[in-house]
């Protein structure tokens, strides 16, 4: 009879630990803090679309931050999201959309001199601003709700 009981325990504390081990290390969390898959840009990039959409539905009652970050240095901090710090302004977090326009003149893409009537501004891709962000670069960052609208790099001299 003593038998029956201990193995039950042993069974319901065996099958518990192995939920509470299973439900611990979810969503990227593990110890290593290391991924095997590309699953968390696509996450983030949904997160990303999530926020742009929720703020245009929502623009009256939003609470992002709104206005123009001049002579900012942007830094990448993770997939789709930046912070640019400017002069005389807190740094500030912001997020890119699929609708952000992104204009290189030298340091995120093109170059100086390139693009219509030789006045530079090629238009950049967002791996372009993420590569460049990494390193860290000037740029005029304008944001809506949290969101960039535009951001162009300061043109090199």
């Amino acid at each position: 009879m003593m038998n029956r009981h201990l193995r039950k325990a042993a069974v319901v504390t065996a099958a518990i630990t192995a939920g509470l081990l299973m439900t611990a290390c979810q969503n990227g969390s593990a110890a290593g803090g290391d991924s095997s898959s590309g699953k968390e840009t696509k996450e983030s990039t949904a997160v990303t679309d999530k926020a742009a959409a929720s703020s245009d539905s929502k623009s009256s009652t939003s609470k992002g931050v709104s206005g123009t970050f001049s002579n900012g240095t942007v830094t990448y901090l993770a997939p789709g999201k930046y912070i640019v710090s400017a002069p005389g302004k807190d740094d500030q977090q912001f997020f890119v959309a699929g609708d952000t326009v992104i204009w290189g003149y030298g340091q995120v893409c093109g170059g100086p001199g390139v693009g219509e009537g030789q006045e530079g501004g090629t238009r950049c891709t967002e791996a372009e601003l993420e590569t460049a962000a990494k390193k860290g670069f000037t740029a005029e960052v304008k944001i809506t709700n949290g969101i960039a609208t535009t951001l162009h790099d300061t043109p090199q001299q």
